[in-house]
């Protein structure tokens, strides 16, 4: 069984993959011996899909940013819960905008 880090990780020489972004796909490329892997969406937290200033995200994107340890965590009032909570936020498409998701409640806020 391998684990998602097991994905950005050479099958031949074990180096660590380096993102290689094209107009119309994101793959992996090991530095040392060249070899490009083709990735889905499923299997990162960072692909999306951006046309005509309208952002189409992957439902798994959006489903991981909880558990993205990467995202920042902020202690803020939550809309929804009517408290502070833990808010994990995200920053998605050309223009970078701004997402936060509580922990708590898993909802967006505005």
């Amino acid at each position: 069984m391998s684990s998602d880090k097991d994905n950005y990780i050479c099958k031949s020489c074990r180096n660590l993959l380096v993102e290689l972004f094209t107009p119309n796909s994101y793959q992996l490329e090991c530095k040392k011996c060249s070899i490009v892997y083709d990735i889905t969406p499923e299997g990162t937290l960072l692909f999306e899909e951006v046309s005509e200033n309208i952002i189409s995200l992957y439902h798994k994107k959006l489903e991981n940013i909880l558990n993205d340890p990467l995202n920042i965590r902020i202690f803020e009032f939550c809309s929804n819960c009517k408290k502070e909570q833990y808010i994990k936020t995200s920053r998605i498409g050309n223009e970078l905008n701004l997402i936060k998701i509580c922990e708590t409640c898993k909802r967006w806020l505005s």
